[in-house]
């Protein structure tokens, strides 16, 4: 490290001029830190130095509203027992939903695997074929009783 480097490093490290800084390190007999402390010691230094602290403020005690205040919130928050139910079941139900789409409906032929679902795809499918037999009936007797008492059917007309 030449001198100029090490005059650099005084200066950026004490925050001198260069002056300061090129005296310091002949002062020094051309070593660094001795420099710095002897610029330290001249008082010459514009450093900032941190200072941490481990002790801390010490806490007031809670006033009595506070207290109360604390309380009451964390009595509104408890959960009543339809909810602590509605969990359980809401639990339950996702566990079902879990279950239903690991166990699978596996259809085979001659050894071979033609179909493999979730079980969940074909329960859906028949409750929607269940609904849909369901209306068609609906609709049917709705179109029988209009029928006897207007002798049309307003669920069946159609223009063409």
């Amino acid at each position: 490290m030449d001198d100029l480097e090490k005059v650099e490093t005084i200066r950026t490290k004490c925050n001198v001029s260069y002056t300061d800084a090129k005296a310091a390190l002949d002062a020094a007999d051309g070593n660094v830190l001795d420099a710095i402390i002897w610029l330290e010691s001249q008082g010459k230094t514009q450093t900032t130095s941190a200072h941490a602290a481990t002790e801390s403020a010490p806490v007031d005690e809670p006033s009595a509203e506070m207290v109360a205040a604390q309380a009451a919130y964390e009595k509104s928050s408890e959960k009543t027992d339809f909810s602590k139910k509605m969990d359980s079941v809401w639990e339950y139900l996702k566990k079902l939903f879990r279950l239903s789409l690991d166990t699978k409906f596996i259809a085979t032929r001659r050894d071979a695997i033609i179909l493999n679902i979730p079980i969940l795809i074909p329960i859906v499918a028949l409750f929607a074929w269940g609904a849909t037999i369901w209306l068609m009936l609906a609709c049917s007797l709705a179109c029988a009783t209009a029928s006897t008492a207007t002798a049309t059917c307003p669920a069946a007309s159609t223009t063409l």
